[in-house]
């Protein structure tokens, strides 16, 4: 049965780091902040939380309360059964949940659909014009699945909103620090919407990652993305640093230096785009489970590259 673990409790924009750990980016307390009283007008409309009505379900629904109270936006719980028989138990949980969740304040609704979740889910976002996903993983299986892309990557590629990936042992935090890599995505849009709206939220700093390998030429649209992302924070007065990292082991791959420096600075979100990058799809979806399932339980914000949309 559902626990709330929430806890209510009140309540220059440019640098750049280099490599040398600062007080800007030192290690911060993760712990569970309610903001009831403080409301942001121009951040989510309405958020849908898929579960399972598994433990790491009931952590994504903290994680998606604790959004939706701090952006004074309703909250959707969402079910999705196999069969009609299932619905009615399904439907008795998920109102208890409601419950527990309208007496801290949160408009909070329950609702159970039937079929496959890589179409009720979508279907469920459509109908009511969620704008954020928030969602619990149990990360990766078995191999079939490591093979293939987790079920969750899948489902961030599907949908059209961003999504908050969650592990269940990852800590309620307040996402104080965001890090975004920079990436050669052809779109970025999305992702730069989702993060300046959840910075906002949260008061969060944000830290545009970028891994300065000495033999790596960045592309054109990877750089490009970059200023977009640092105008960006700057005219919505975002505080940020500009992180031109060297790293410190060699990877092919970037998600294991995306993730030290996340760990190295107490980060409380990393955010990326679920699509493949057209100058990294050959490990494409290795480098996103990997950060998903980042063994430090760091949540992942993921967005859509606008041009892959459908």
């Amino acid at each position: 049965m559902y626990r709330s673990t929430i806890d209510e409790r009140l309540p220059s924009t440019h640098a750049r780091y280099n490599g040398a750990t600062s007080a800007c980016v030192a290690p911060i307390l993760s712990g569970a902040l309610y903001y009831i009283s403080k409301r942001h007008t121009d951040s989510m409309k309405r958020i849908l939380c898929p579960t399972d009505l598994s433990s790491t379900g009931d952590h994504a629904i903290d994680t998606a309360a604790s959004i939706a109270s701090r952006a004074g936006a309703p909250l959707d719980i969402l079910h999705v059964v196999q069969t009609s028989a299932a619905r009615d138990e399904a439907a008795t949980d998920l109102a208890q949940i409601a419950a527990m969740l309208r007496a801290k304040g949160i408009n909070c609704e329950g609702q159970v659909r039937e079929g496959d979740i890589f179409h009720a889910i979508p279907e469920a976002i459509a109908a009511a014009d969620h704008d954020l996903m928030v969602l619990g993983t149990h990360g990766l299986r078995n191999l079939k699945q490591k093979l293939l892309g987790a079920d969750v990557l899948k489902l961030a590629r599907k949908v059209k909103v961003p999504s908050v990936i969650v592990q269940e042992q990852a800590s309620l935090n307040n996402f104080e620090r965001i890090v975004m890599p920079v990436a050669g995505h052809n779109d970025v849009k999305g992702l730069l919407d989702a993060v300046c709206s959840m910075a906002k939220i949260h008061g969060s700093e944000v830290h545009v990652f970028q891994a300065m390998r000495p033999m790596d030429r960045p592309s054109d649209q990877l750089l490009k993305n970059k200023r977009d992302m640092l105008i960006r924070l700057q005219e919505e007065g975002i505080k940020h640093i500009e992180a031109n990292v060297p790293p410190e082991t060699f990877s092919v791959g970037y998600a294991q230096h995306i993730i030290g420096y996340a760990k190295k600075v107490g980060a409380g979100l990393i955010a990326v785009i679920a699509d493949a990058s057209p100058d990294m799809t050959h490990l494409a979806d290795a480098e996103k489970e990997r950060m998903l399932f980042n063994d430090a339980h760091i949540p992942v914000l993921c967005a859509r590259d606008g041009s892959q949309v459908k």
